[in-house]
């Protein structure tokens, strides 16, 4: 019994831990990031973001910043995530898509 008492008053303990880690990056990274953005929270307009973290950050769940209280705020609410591992895999990217696009053929055309 006093195992099991113990046992849950730990995993409060560290999902307390959690929701600390997840608010301080809410407040200090991810929110001022979405901000010099111009994102808001919508419903209508999904929209993503890249992150491309290093050293320890890279470590930390950014996509699940937020503060999960009632009237809280979070990340989801503003985007969708996505990780990327450099900023050079980013740009590449982006080029595929921009080469894809001016190369289609026009509706209706053949292409060969």
């Amino acid at each position: 019994m006093l195992a099991k008492s113990m046992m849950k008053a730990r995993m409060r303990c560290e999902r307390g831990v959690l929701a600390n880690i997840l608010r301080y990056l809410w407040i200090k990274v991810v929110k001022p990031i979405l901000d010099a953005l111009g994102y808001s929270p919508s419903v209508s307009t999904i929209r993503r973001i890249w992150w491309c973290s290093a050293g320890p950050l890279a470590f930390l769940p950014l996509h699940a910043a937020g503060i999960y209280k009632p009237k809280g705020s979070c990340l989801a609410d503003y985007a969708v995530s996505s990780y990327i591992p450099t900023v050079g895999a980013f740009i590449e990217e982006i080029d595929v898509k921009k080469t894809k696009k001016t190369h289609q053929p026009a509706p209706g055309s053949c292409s060969s």
